[in-house]
């Protein structure tokens, strides 16, 4: 039983440090990003709190009418 939790105590080691990679490498683009696009991408990446047939394409569009 203990050997297995190591096995999974392992795993989650190496998911948490390749998720740490890919925030590292994806702040620069957050920070290109306008405030308004910032919004948005909770709602693109499936964590907002969305309508009952999911987001709608209007919240998952991430560019902004350019004036």
């Amino acid at each position: 039983m203990v050997e297995l939790l190591n096995i999974v105590a392992d795993h989650e080691l190496a998911r948490a440090q390749a998720l740490k990679k890919f925030v590292t490498a994806l702040q620069p683009l957050v920070a290109s990003l306008t405030p308004e696009q910032k919004r948005r991408v909770p709602t693109f990446l499936g964590l907002g709190a969305p309508g009952p047939h999911g987001p709608s394409s209007g919240d998952l569009w991430i560019f902004e009418e350019e004036d």
